[in-house]
């Protein structure tokens, strides 16, 4: 990403595990105070629920032309779906959700945070 890292160290601000049980979900959500998000996928059982992220820009979806071919730069919502051991890193700012798990069993997930430490006004 080209940070300059004689000014700034990229450092976990914080992290944590989700279990989302049958009919349980994430709402549309970003993450403030962080430049980078991510999720790591533990346990996906099939239906378990898709992670989604949305176009930002409320203007991008106003007045669409007919378009000859749908691409991840021509629709305002892409869907992932995850399976074990997918590593999914995104700007922090991207508005994304999961889907309803319809599963019988548990979707196991660890996401974190990612922020700078200024060096600069450390000294170090």
């Amino acid at each position: 990403m080209r940070w300059s890292l004689e000014q700034v160290k990229p450092i976990v601000n914080n992290c944590w595990a989700m279990v989302n049980e049958k009919n349980s979900f994430n709402v549309l959500h970003h993450h403030p105070n962080s430049i980078l998000s991510g999720v790591y996928y533990v346990k996906v059982p099939e239906n378990s629920g898709n992670i989604y992220f949305y176009d930002p820009r409320s203007g991008s979806q106003m007045l669409l032309p007919p378009y000859s071919q749908m691409t991840p730069w021509t629709v305002g919502k892409i869907t992932y779906k995850p399976t074990e051991g997918l590593f999914i890193i995104f700007p922090s700012w991207l508005w994304h959700g999961v889907e309803p798990n319809q599963s019988e069993e548990s979707r196991i997930s660890l996401s974190f945070n990612i922020g700078t430490l200024n060096l600069i006004n450390l000294n170090i």
